[in-house]
């Protein structure tokens, strides 16, 4: 062996050693469920790493496919960091929760939201209504765990595992109140 191949074993192994450290095993909030009332049953049109999920900031997402104005419920506890429409990543409408783990959940191409900034969230609570906004293919949800720059993170559902892609999937996820509307803009 030379010592330009042991050099970059010894590189190859520094970064592997690093990656494992600074990469944590599992961002996700430890109680996700999946977020649309319990009973109902609806297909991943797009998984991780799907047709759509072939960037860092989209590798580990789901869509999944309802109709337009469904609820849509928070996976985790936490407050909400954003709802709206930012305009630059093609998410439409959308919702960012940060939970207290540090990670955030996002809810995106919604046509509604119905939280606002800083509000603190249960598991459950109505958050918005499915929708086709932004750089949408159909309606759906777009569910991603990520951190505050949006890159994706792996997670898994206490309900309903990993998701894969043409998957029909029944959530468990209990709504904690009646039905709420859509925050007006």
């Amino acid at each position: 062996m030379s010592g330009l191949d042991s050099t970059y074993m010894v590189a190859f192994f520094v970064v592997f050693c690093l990656f494992f450290l600074v990469v944590p095993a599992s961002y996700a909030p430890s109680d996700l469920l999946a977020p649309w009332p319990a009973g109902l049953r609806y297909e991943c049109v797009n998984g991780n790493f799907g047709a759509t999920h072939d960037i860092p900031f989209t590798y580990y997402a789901w869509d999944f496919e309802m109709p337009i104005g469904s609820e849509v419920l928070a996976a985790s506890r936490g407050r909400v960091d954003f709802c709206g429409v930012t305009g630059t990543d093609g998410y439409g409408e959308q919702v960012r929760i940060k939970h207290p783990n540090g990670s955030y959940t996002l809810y995106a191409h919604l046509s509604a939201h119905a939280v606002y900034r800083g509000q603190q969230i249960r598991r459950g609570d109505v958050i918005g209504f499915s929708g086709n906004t932004g750089y949408s293919f159909t309606p759906h949800l777009h569910f991603a765990v990520i951190d505050r720059g949006n890159l994706s993170y792996p997670a898994a559902f206490l309900d309903i595992g990993i998701p894969v892609e043409n998957g029909w999937y029944v959530s468990k996820n209990r709504r904690y109140h009646g039905r709420i509307e859509p925050v007006s803009r």
